[in-house]
């Protein structure tokens, strides 16, 4: 099931944009997912390292309920897949068996290592790369790894950088 305002148009799933400049965005694919704003805590462990917990999260797609033996003890929790690739990217908290912990109930974690800061955190500067073209955090195409440099600097872009 997509969650919070799903909009169906002819079977498929519209994803939403956040409307406001610090948005959080899927590492592979860029699909929305939060705004920066709805971060509750940033002292969260998932399984990849930090993660953040958050409330209004966008265009997520939610796997079946488990109880899951957490750091903080035994939640019922359900993966958190971002709709536009499926990466999973966190879950989604929907109990709590220790009362102390009833705090996380309908909110989610999202790990960093999945999430990109759209483009609008830090305005362009008018002449400079940032302004021609975007850079976007996506696994590279197969054959390219090991690929020169990809602008006027003379500097090899970032592993798993493409520029668009």
């Amino acid at each position: 099931a997509t969650h919070l305002r799903p909009n169906w148009r002819m079977g498929r799933t519209i994803r939403e944009r956040v409307g406001t400049a610090k948005v959080y965005c899927c590492a592979v694919c860029g699909t929305h997912l939060a705004r920066h704003g709805d971060i509750r805590s940033k002292t969260f462990h998932g399984r990849n390292g930090k993660a953040y917990l958050m409330a209004n999260v966008r265009n997520v797609v939610l796997g079946e309920p488990e109880n899951r033996i957490l750091m903080t003890g035994l939640h019922t929790v359900v993966d958190a897949a971002c709709a536009g690739c499926r990466s999973t990217i966190g879950w989604h908290y929907l109990h709590a068996y220790e009362p102390s912990e009833s705090y996380k109930i309908g909110l989610f974690v999202l790990e960093k290592v999945w999430l990109a800061r759209s483009d609008a955190w830090v305005a362009p500067v008018a002449g400079s790369l940032a302004s021609d073209r975007r850079l976007v955090f996506r696994p590279r195409p197969a054959g390219v790894e090991g690929a020169a440099a990809d602008d006027a600097s003379g500097r090899a872009p970032l592993r798993g950088a493409v520029f668009v």
